[in-house]
């Protein structure tokens, strides 16, 4: 039997009411069933979580603290507080990497920063919003990152380039040219207020933004170029697709749902002609879900699995489930009795793992400000102390041929297996040069063979010689420098002991310390012979 749950996060925005019980009073995280039953199953106490605040990998829930500059961690097994993280500065949006294992950040300064939890290694950009970062959305395959912001701007970050060690910087407040965002989609003239994107490749993706004053585009990540222009009827305080990319659903200001259909949306664009593709398309009353009490603020919403209901987060304390079909409100689940700030849907209990990880993390690694990219006389930028902490589980996915067979797991991989490139380079190799019986050929080919291992073993022999040569080359130069040190140190001490100028006394040893620094290290005054 499935079972479908949500995560549910609250800000402590004023004193809880009555009808809640004594447990429940300081509560800020729930996880509920949705169905087939309906009830509370677990809470997460010591939490106010600010809107986007909220991020959820299979194993913890990151929460952004509303008025400090913290994060708590909850472990989803343990089903206790595990970390309380701080900052330098504000956290105002939060969404995690599952695949990576990377928990993304957005700041109060505009910063965008990367923490893995396994390891604890810490990646910041630079400050490339004028703005806080107000929201956060990781595109499928986890190819790019979408931050959204006040400043009316919506960056496009490269997650590789971000991660990778030679191009960005370990250090808070720290960054290199290369963590600065791909690209800028900036034809919003007001707030960035809701950001979402489709399921679909990086080079056909889309991606979903509305601002404070009522637009929404529909643009394309690769390229920022503009698709359609809708001109809501209130502004969208989020934004959700669903999975095959057929409709968009906005969360109001005013505790409606607002629905685009993406497919009436371009029949019509095709009626109309080519040349008045890019006009503004106004959303009609009859898109507009409208609730039938008051709720307050729509801030989050959520699809289910099938796709078939909607749950929706208010400012009231309500978690509303709506119609998908009927295009109304059917129920409210529960009133948690505080502003719900955050939604987020579980995947259901009982489906097959399509592919499951080969580790988990069973503890988070709290952020390592010590670790750096690059150390003296280090070739490699693997920071140093770079470490996994991880659980391997050698767990099986519906790729593996044993339990599938060889077509199955063919056709559920992404891209060839080695398996079929070996059959087919092994193919090739025999339609090309046919069977060999020469056994003369055999041999000359087997002493070319022989004689290019020899020279590169030579090669290499050269070149760790070299470098050998020069690592002692630098350790000769660093002795020679802590030995002259300590002569100028006694100098001056000597000086002082005498009433002379201690200072001066040293200056004696700055020729002779600039000599043995300015010698090069050129790998032409070395023998490689």
């Amino acid at each position: 039997m499935l079972i479908e749950s949500f995560v549910a996060a609250t800000s402590a925005a004023h004193k809880a009411p009555q009808h809640l019980t004594a447990a429940l009073k300081d509560v800020g995280i729930f996880q509920y069933e949705f169905q087939p039953q309906t009830g509370l199953r677990h809470t997460f106490k010591r939490s106010s979580v600010g809107p986007h605040g909220l991020a959820l990998s299979k194993s913890h829930i990151f929460a952004a603290q509303l008025d400090k500059a913290v994060i708590n961690v909850y472990s989803r097994e343990g089903l206790n507080q595990e970390a309380t993280v701080p900052f330098p500065e504000r956290v105002r949006s939060l969404a995690f990497v599952e695949d990576a294992a990377v928990l993304v950040i957005g700041t109060e300064s505009g910063k965008i920063v990367l923490w893995e939890v396994a390891t604890g290694r810490l990646v910041t950009s630079s400050a490339s919003h004028l703005q806080a970062v107000s929201s956060l959305h990781v595109t499928p395959n986890n190819d790019y990152l979408l931050s959204g912001s006040p400043d009316a701007t919506v960056c496009i970050w490269s997650l590789p380039l971000l991660l990778s060690f030679s191009s960005s910087s370990n250090a808070y407040g720290n960054h290199t040219t290369a963590s600065a965002p791909s690209r800028a989609f900036s034809a919003h003239h007001s707030s960035i207020t809701a950001l979402s994107c489709g399921h679909s490749r990086p080079v056909t993706n889309f991606a979903i933004s509305a601002s404070e004053d009522h637009t929404c585009y529909i643009w394309h990540i690769e390229t920022c170029e503009i698709l359609r222009t809708i001109i809501l009827p209130s502004t969208a305080l989020c934004a959700t697709l669903d999975p095959v990319d057929r409709a968009i659903y906005f969360g109001s200001e005013d505790g409606g749902i607002m629905t685009v259909n993406l497919q009436s949306l371009a029949t019509k664009e095709e009626a109309r002609g080519a040349s008045d593709s890019q006009a503004a398309v106004e959303l009609l009353s009859k898109h507009i879900w409208t609730a039938t009490s008051h709720l307050g603020a729509t801030n989050a919403i959520a699809l289910s699995y099938d796709s078939t209901s909607l749950l929706s987060a208010h400012t009231h304390g309500a978690v509303v489930q709506w119609d998908v079909a009927k295009q109304r409100m059917a129920s409210e689940i529960f009133n948690f009795g505080q502003p719900v700030t955050n939604i987020q849907m579980l995947r259901p209990q009982g489906l097959p793992e399509r592919k499951t990880m080969a580790y988990v993390t069973p503890a988070i690694v709290k952020p390592k400000l010590e670790l750096n990219n690059a150390g003296y006389g280090r070739t490699s930028s693997v920071p140093i102390g770079y470490s996994l902490h991880v659980s391997l589980t050698g767990t099986q996915s519906l790729t593996d041929q044993k339990f599938f067979g060889n077509e199955l797991g063919s056709m559920a991989a992404d891209g060839w297996s080695d398996r079929m490139l070996d059959d087919a380079i092994h193919a090739i190799e025999t339609a090309v040069d046919g069977p060999r019986h020469d056994t003369r050929s055999q041999v000359v080919k087997t002493e070319k063979l022989q004689e290019e291992v020899a020279a590169l073993k030579q090669q290499i022999a050269v070149m760790h010689k070299v470098e050998q040569q020069r690592i002692d080359k630098t350790f000769d130069k660093l002795r020679r420098l802590d030995t002259v040190d300590a002569k100028r140190k006694q100098a001056y001490f000597d000086a002082k002991s005498q009433g002379k100028d201690g200072d001066a006394a040293m200056k004696a040893f700055e020729k002779e310390i600039d000599e043995i620094r300015g010698e090069t290290g050129d790998h032409d005054e070395m023998d490689t012979s």
